[in-house]
């Protein structure tokens, strides 16, 4: 009995709080850009504003990390928004916005919460199988594409408007062939402004290898399989399709 009490006593500290959550390392406030070492819990205290500061990416965060912006934005100019090594779980709270930007946000397990995604080159870039999973979030004025993902993409009450080329776009590759993209009370439109669509190139608000799931409230002007080459065909479930 007294060896069992102590080791309930050892998983308790002071304030009832279990071992774990006492001893979890403290959060990283980002000062800098490109900051080294940052992982686990970090956030922000001011804008973090590293256009022209020759910074490859304006935050590099390291495995699984949860980065909580706290109403302020993320400029990296050329490079990236916020890059999350690994393939462990990027999550990446607002609000707060992500802007003027290569690429907004580049990971291969991105989830975004709350999070603007501003006037970058990419939105969100996500390889190696990766996945996106956006909710209560905003990505406008992509001027290559909004989200570009290679296994899948789920939106949760988001809106991407007015990507260059398209909208969202699920390519698949030979590790990850399944691939799927989601819609939940979501919209994406207004894609396809650069001048290559319709002439080189397909584009649409919703570019998949397989058909795309519109749920609910959702809205898409146009979609394009992916498998169908160029000119291509639609899926047949946007408004303009």
């Amino acid at each position: 009995m007294l060896f069992r009490t102590s080791i309930v006593a050892l998983v308790f500290l002071a304030g009832g709080l279990p071992v774990a959550d006492a001893l979890a390392a403290p959060p990283i406030e980002i000062t800098s850009c490109a900051q080294p070492g940052v992982s686990g819990r970090a956030f922000l205290s001011s804008d973090l504003e590293c256009v022209g500061l020759g910074a490859a990416s304006a935050i590099v965060l390291d495995g699984r990390t949860k980065l909580e912006l706290n109403g302020f934005t993320v400029r990296s100019g050329v490079g990236e928004g916020v890059l999350c090594l690994g393939n462990k779980r990027c999550k990446i709270i607002g609000p707060g916005t992500i802007a003027d930007s290569g690429i907004g946000v580049h990971s291969t397990n991105a989830i975004l919460i709350d999070v603007d995604i501003v006037n970058n080159g990419r939105g969100i870039e996500a390889e190696s199988c990766g996945r996106v999973k956006l909710k209560d979030s905003i990505i406008t004025n992509s001027s290559v594409v909004g989200i570009r993902a290679d296994r899948s993409v789920k939106l949760t009450r988001s809106t991407v408007i007015g990507s260059g080329t398209n909208g969202v776009q699920v390519i698949g590759d030979d590790e990850c062939p399944r691939t799927r993209l989601k819609l939940r009370h979501s919209e994406v439109t207004s894609s396809g402004s650069d001048t290559a669509c319709g002439v080189s190139i397909t584009c649409a608000d919703l570019a998949s290898l397989e058909a795309p799931k519109v749920r609910g409230t959702s809205t898409c002007e146009t979609s394009y399989d992916l498998n169908s080459g160029f000119p291509g065909m639609n899926w047949g479930i946007c408004s303009s399709d």
